[in-house]
């Protein structure tokens, strides 16, 4: 457990996997906030630069083309 306001790498890795989770089940718009909360942990404390954060970003661009459910491509 973190105190309010506290970036962790670990909190940002954990929000990152249950991105990835949430995003294979299609629930995009649950992965979306998942992930960017993980960029809100790992990018102050990794870097931007780091793998994890890069990964997030890569993640996030890809869940955004995703459309919305009931939507045509």
């Amino acid at each position: 457990a973190a105190e309010q306001g506290t970036r962790s790498h670990w909190i940002g890795r954990g929000e990152l996997a249950c991105g990835r989770a949430l995003a294979a089940l299609g629930r995009t718009a649950e992965a979306r906030t998942a992930v960017r909360e993980a960029l809100a942990h790992l990018e102050p404390t990794l870097g931007i630069d780091h793998a994890d954060a890069r990964a997030a970003r890569v993640l996030l661009e890809e869940l955004d083309r995703t459309p919305a459910p009931g939507t045509r491509p």
